[in-house]
């Protein structure tokens, strides 16, 4: 039968603050108060108990409870502490948590039910203030509370994410539970998921909504891609959202795989949600994609400040400028052209080459036939295949596709422009051809090129 103890320390503690304590056995020892076999103390942050505990220096100010062995801390939140060790500081009401190995964290509802994930952290000490009081002036004591957890610092979220940090603040806010990790000064904490890793400055992980971001990451992402392929990646922020659907990246964002390496202000990597493959990887912003040939090591490269969509399904990639700034193209180059316009469409090879490219709207291309003959033109469509060096310019009705090359020796006004660098005629018109341009012809072609004055290096 339990003996009840209702200790009320008036001065000493907040007046509206109460501890209600409980044990089988009660002994006073040299200033002490010994409660063994089974003690627990019972509070509005939850209950603890422990085989045994002891109340030192009874008549002085500073009162220290001492618990000893299978420490443990069943919070109003539905998660559970375990320690060997843990010392109350009556007056301040702080608790310490220590281990002879590890303390360890979780969550002890059935997450089968509920939308929140399992969680579990080890680590060599944890501390909390049992008066919310202290510092909330309206607290809510089912719904807010905090518990700080330091060194060695190992936190699991299900069985595939784990983090190691050096220190962990677990927190209530507005009903959400959270978790915050931190690295040693100088260091940064390592999350890990499945085969892939992240070296971030800090991790939050909302518990609720299952989303994780961190600042300043560089990491390997392998299971997005077949082969065991990996995506090297940094940026100043990332997103994880819901432990596995997708990760966007902001700010100075960095992608690299085996045919690319993206540079851009935003990046978003969406996986399918049935065999978690890479579905989509989406740019936002300022965005430089180089492409690079693995047979032939040549590169090609596409510049935009819209959006573009790289489709790991369809096998295509799909870039518009932006609607606020409807003066900027995109820019599309290789060794032979540079083409300009509002969209562009890549169909890329299995092995990730591009094989067809595709531009459109406001379209303006540069040609280099030779290191000494550069030809520019004005088309409303353009079709270029990498592999065969060919170009198809084409115009809408009523409208002209118009040639120059610098050295004067073509201009070209036709329906439709062939250029072909492996035929000896590399340069076809067809439809309604004229070897010369009218003066509207000529005045549109020099305002555009006066302005854009592309050049190759």
């Amino acid at each position: 039968m339990y003996k009840v103890i209702f200790i009320f320390f008036l001065s000493i503690i907040f007046a509206e603050e109460s501890y209600h304590l409980k044990s089988n056995n009660l002994t006073f020892d040299n200033k002490t108060l010994n409660l063994n076999k089974n003690f627990i103390l019972e509070h509005d942050f939850g209950i603890i108990k422990a085989k045994n505990a002891n109340l030192e220096n009874l008549n002085k100010n500073k009162l220290k409870l001492t618990l000893i062995d299978d420490v443990s801390l069943e919070t109003t939140n539905d998660t559970k502490l375990n320690a060997t060790l843990a010392i109350l500081d009556l007056k301040s009401s702080n608790i310490t948590f220590l281990s002879d190995d590890k303390i360890t964290f979780f969550n002890t509802l059935d997450t089968k039910k509920i939308k929140n994930k399992n969680f579990y952290i080890e680590a060599k000490k944890a501390s909390c203030n049992l008066n919310i009081e202290s510092y909330l002036q309206k607290p809510s004591l089912k719904d807010v509370y905090s518990i700080i957890f330091t060194d060695e610092i190992f936190a699991k979220i299900d069985e595939d994410l784990k983090i190691n940090a050096n220190t962990a603040h677990f927190f209530q806010e507005n009903e959400n539970s959270n978790l915050l990790l931190l690295p040693k000064e100088h260091k940064k904490c390592l999350t890990s998921y499945k085969n892939s890793y992240i070296y971030s400055k800090n991790v939050k992980v909302d518990l609720k909504e299952n989303n994780i971001t961190m600042d300043d990451v560089d990491g390997e992402i392998v299971d997005f891609l077949k082969n065991n392929e990996k995506i090297v990646f940094s940026s100043n922020y990332m997103f994880f959202n819901n432990f596995e659907n997708s990760i966007l990246l902001r700010n100075n964002v960095i992608l690299k795989d085996s045919s690319k390496k993206i540079i851009s202000d935003e990046v978003e990597l969406i996986k399918k949600i049935k065999n978690k493959a890479l579905h989509k990887i989406i740019t936002r912003g300022n965005t430089t994609i180089d492409f690079l040939n693995k047979k032939t090591n040549k590169k090609s490269t596409l510049i935009s400040k819209g959006t573009i969509e790289l489709d790991n399904d369809r096998k295509l990639i799909s870039a518009f400028t932006s609607k606020k700034k409807l003066t900027d193209n995109l820019i599309f180059q290789d060794e032979m052209v540079m083409l300009s316009s509002k969209k562009a469409y890549l169909k890329y090879n299995l092995d990730d080459t591009i094989k067809e490219i595709l531009v459109k709207d406001n379209v303006k291309f540069t040609y280099k036939k030779d290191t000494n003959t550069i030809g520019y033109g004005v088309a409303d469509i353009i079709k270029y295949y990498p592999k065969t060096k060919i170009l198809k310019l084409t115009s809408n009705e009523n409208k002209r596709v118009l040639f120059w090359q610098d050295d004067d020796s073509i201009h070209l006004s036709a329906d439709e422009i062939i250029i072909d660098q492996k035929e000896k005629e590399s340069i076809k018109a067809l439809g309604d051809v004229r070897c010369t341009f009218n003066l509207d012809e000529e005045k549109f072609f020099n305002e555009i090129f006066s302005e854009y004055m592309w050049s190759y290096e």
